[in-house]
């Protein structure tokens, strides 16, 4: 799926897949999004205000780099929106599990992971056993491993005014 020009940051910097905060060059492992997700990401992106345009930068550089399918056409293994995500966080070593959610989806329960954190842009498109440095809110990087994708939303079926997953 090509890049939609005008919103697109610039996609590569000596090899590495270039970020808001610069080339960072450490783990970067493919990733793999649903055309629905991209979508429903990219309406997200454009309504965001000034004040968030550093988690703005971040998620468009990873909806750049990503390989982009049809839903019908990801593993149950991939993170996507809405998926429950069993994860560690080094170098803390702490796991959690949570559900990677939209803003709006927030107050829907307290296991849930915003996309704009840190860690929810860093987990969109690993796979099972994938693990990405990410900078954290901090500035120090934090190397995020998805031990397992424990409740996937199923076959890209969701309701398309919230974005949640069809129950």
């Amino acid at each position: 799926m090509p890049a939609k020009p005008g919103i697109w940051p610039s996609d590569e910097f000596n090899g590495c897949h270039a970020q808001p905060w610069g080339a960072f060059c450490q783990m970067t492992p493919d990733i793999i999004i649903s055309s629905q997700d991209l979508d429903r990401l990219e309406a997200l992106l454009e309504t965001l205000p000034a004040s968030l345009a550093s988690s703005r930068d971040a998620l468009l550089a990873e909806l750049q780099r990503a390989d982009i399918r049809e839903p019908h056409e990801i593993a149950p293994t991939v993170v996507t929106m809405n998926s429950r995500v069993r994860f560690a966080v080094e170098p803390s070593g702490e796991t959690f599990s949570l559900t990677l959610s939209y803003p709006a989806n927030m107050h829907d329960g307290p296991d849930r992971i915003s996309i704009l954190s840190p860690v929810g842009a860093a987990m969109l498109g690993l796979s099972a056993g994938a693990m990405i440095d990410w900078p954290g809110p901090d500035g120090n990087t934090l190397r995020v491993r998805v031990l397992e994708v424990c409740a996937p939303p199923g076959s890209g079926l969701a309701d398309t005014q919230t974005g949640r997953a069809a129950q």
